[in-house]
């Protein structure tokens, strides 16, 4: 439990990810005393970590299964598979969490790397279908909601000069919801600059400790700003 080894990257490719991980890991091991069994996989003080203790995560922005109602069936269906989703910001009961989730693993033991990968891409697949539909539905269904959601969320993103964390992951999240959707050339908007916005607020989350500072709030408007206005690549 004394060494955590992470990775990053976007996308989808953990596997190509992991050999790079794994290649430090092994230089550890050769340094290190770790307890390992040939029969059980790394030994640890937690008996949930047994195994290969590898844990395999994506970030994922999911708006259209969190307002279409279709979140508690999909944890059904993660804990089937021995994976979790859990609210990457915020409390999932206060709906305050701006359509950001992170997924992760459980199992460790008795799995090995490969299946978990094998696993991960099902899980991405029935996440994304699932997704995919609940737009499909939500804008059908309420179509002058969701583009009058989409073009407050624009403006706000948009001309803001003070932005709170939650208001502005609620923007993001309308925007990502309906891009597809809604055809409109006066709007200079793209998935990457919302894909953009969101790595800025969530490499804000990562590193800062006092989100609610008027300062920074200022701040994350002005980083928003700029990448809506191109200035940011």
């Amino acid at each position: 439990n004394h060494f955590k080894i992470q990775g990053f990257c976007s996308g989808s490719k953990v596997d190509d990810l992991f050999s790079k991980v794994e290649k430090l890991a092994v230089e550890v091991e050769k340094n290190f005393d770790i307890a390992f069994s040939e029969r059980l996989g790394f030994l640890t003080s937690r008996p949930y970590q047994v195994g290969t203790g590898l844990r395999v995560s994506f970030l994922v922005s999911i708006p259209g299964i969190e307002k279409g109602g279709a979140l508690i069936k999909l944890l059904g269906r993660l804990n089937s598979l021995d994976w979790k989703l859990v609210p990457y910001v915020g409390d999932v009961n206060a709906k305050k969490t701006g359509s950001l989730y992170e997924v992760f693993n459980t199992a460790t033991l008795g799995v090995t790397e490969q299946k978990t990968f094998e696993r991960a891409l099902v899980v991405l697949k029935d996440i994304i279908k699932v997704e995919r539909m609940c737009r499909d539905v939500i804008y059908s269904k309420s179509k002058l909601i969701v583009e009058d959601q989409y073009y407050r969320a624009y403006g706000l993103i948009k001309y803001c000069k003070k932005i709170e964390l939650p208001e502005a992951l609620e923007a993001l999240g309308w925007l990502r919801l309906a891009h597809n959707m809604i055809n409109d050339d006066e709007l200079n908007l793209d998935v990457n600059k919302i894909n953009r916005m969101t790595d800025c607020i969530c490499t804000e989350m990562r590193h800062s400790k006092n989100a609610s500072s008027i300062k920074l709030g200022e701040s994350r408007a002005n980083k928003i700003r700029a990448i809506m206005e191109g200035d940011v690549e």
